[in-house]
């Protein structure tokens, strides 16, 4: 009765995103990566809000990848893979949400490589930059379900602080009656 769940702070900062949106229920979505703790928790969690979603990921056919892109009116890629995603795969005013970066030890000095091409922007309606777009929007996701948390574990433990001095009443109400019971029958 008093757990609280919370989702992956990645996954609920996307769906945040998402729901800025206003799209209808059934809105083709695409979520590039299947990782344990982005890919599959957004999966799940954009099918209970009733979007029409379909998981490709890095090792998905280029063109398996692009018509599953083609066809969607938003984006969200976390394959870890730089570069992905490009501007021929991304249907004209669909909004990408680049969750995906790579450390580039190729370079120097060594940079974050975002998994959609740059010019993926000439396409897409919005396009959320990297680096800077949804780390700090996944940081103050963190920040909020921690308070959250805090405040419903503050509130469980006052709730079990409640019981217990209510069960204490009730223990010496009890034993009140009991004693009462015992010296009726000469006990006492």
């Amino acid at each position: 009765a008093h757990a609280a769940t919370v989702k992956p702070c990645f996954v609920q900062s996307t769906l945040d995103r998402i729901d800025m949106l206003n799209l209808p229920p059934g809105t083709p979505v695409v979520v590039i990566g299947r990782s344990r703790k982005l890919g599959l928790p957004l999966f799940l969690a954009l099918v209970e809000r009733d979007f029409t979603v379909n998981v490709c990921h890095s090792l998905s056919p280029r063109d398996v990848l692009a018509e599953a892109c083609l066809n969607a009116d938003v984006i969200v890629c976390a394959a870890g893979t730089p570069g992905l995603l490009t501007p021929d795969m991304i249907r004209r005013g669909a909004v990408v949400i680049n969750l995906g970066t790579t450390l580039s030890v190729h370079t120097s000095p060594p940079t974050l490589q975002p998994d959609t091409h740059p010019d993926v922007k000439k396409v897409a309606s919005m396009v959320t930059p990297t680096p800077g777009g949804m780390g700090p929007t996944c940081v103050a996701m963190l920040c909020l379900q921690t308070v959250a948390l805090a405040e419903t574990r503050e509130r469980v433990r006052a709730s079990k602080v409640r019981h217990k001095a209510v069960d204490h009443v009730k223990a010496a109400t009890h034993l009140e009656e009991h004693i009462q019971r015992l010296s009726r029958n000469g006990w006492t």
